[in-house]
């Protein structure tokens, strides 16, 4: 049975082994995404928790048959893409100036992007380490720092969940759509 698992698992995250991790050991460096001041790093910290709750959804939906989980990770992942994109808004900085129009929306286009090209890199790389596993030993040496990552990912989720209520406030003023239109 592990070996199929094993098995499975190559196959659905079938990268090359080639690949160089660029986060090797650990995906994120801070447990608590609220006190990250940049804000390029706290919209990373969130597309790493994207990206693994689309691999978590896979996973769940394609090796165990759980429907429901899967489309509770894809929620999660979904939640994460608009905290990245809302990571960029609510940085702006100052509000005061004349062209304040104009900056807004190039930074929610701007943002709109991030939110679906760094997940989307991060998967890249959570693909090219799955597919690296050749047994049961390498393929939990490589899970290990992805379960870790997805138990930061759940502590932050209060604090994804107040970058999704501001885009929810924007939205209804008419300002933002959804960060995937």
């Amino acid at each position: 049975m592990r070996k199929f698992f094993i098995g499975i698992l190559v196959l659905i995250f079938g990268m090359t082994a080639l690949s160089a991790s660029a986060f090797q050991d650990r995906y994120l460096t801070h447990d608590n995404f609220g006190l990250i001041v940049d804000k390029h790093e706290r919209a990373r910290h969130f597309a790493v928790c994207a990206a693994i709750y689309e691999v978590a959804a896979v996973v769940h939906e394609n090796l165990f048959d759980q429907a429901a989980e899967g489309k509770q990770m894809r929620e999660l992942s979904y939640g994460a893409k608009v905290a990245v994109s809302m990571t960029f808004v609510a940085g702006m900085g100052d509000l005061d100036d004349d062209a304040i129009k104009e900056r807004f929306k190039a930074t929610w286009d701007f943002a709109k992007l991030m939110a679906e090209t760094m997940p989307a890199t991060v998967t890249t790389v959570l693909e090219a380490d799955m597919s690296k596993a050749t047994d049961e030993d390498s393929l939990m040496n490589v899970l290990e720092p992805i379960f870790e990552t997805a138990t930061i990912c759940m502590n932050n989720l209060e604090f994804q969940q107040v970058m999704i209520d501001l885009w929810r406030e924007l939205a209804m003023s008419g300002l933002v759509t959804s960060p995937s239109e």
